[in-house]
């Protein structure tokens, strides 16, 4: 998993934008404009993340950024689940990279000469 993602800390960055706008829409009711600016923030988010991912990834981020690209401007509560399924996607990306790093660690500390799992024992 790690391998697919080229700049961890740019999908931390843009993960935590698209909570903190995900917040800020919830919090009030969106005009127009608002709905516009966010649609367009959100595709930019978008845009963002295709640069630090995998060809693969990519594929599947753009097929769950469908929504973004309508020219009309969707309904508030479009926006909110749009953005809700992209929030989640990106914690479940992130999650994917924290579990591939923790296990790399604890197959490499297996393999160790010397260290406490050495010989399949435990470590408490």
């Amino acid at each position: 998993m790690t391998d697919q993602v080229a700049e961890p800390a740019r999908v931390v960055r843009v993960e935590e934008m698209v909570k903190e706008l995900l917040g800020e829409a919830r919090a009030r009711p969106l005009d127009e404009a608002g709905r516009v600016w966010l649609r367009s923030s959100l595709r930019r988010a978008v845009d963002e993340l295709e640069d630090a991912l995998a060809p693969e990834l990519v594929e599947e981020l753009r097929r769950l950024a469908e929504p973004f690209a309508d020219p009309e401007a969707p309904s508030h509560s479009e926006l909110l689940l749009a953005q809700a399924q992209l929030v989640g996607w990106l914690e479940g990306l992130w999650s994917g990279i924290r579990t591939t790093m923790t296990l790399k660690r604890a197959g490499m500390s297996r393999s160790e000469p010397g260290s406490a799992l050495e010989g399949g024992g435990t470590y408490l």
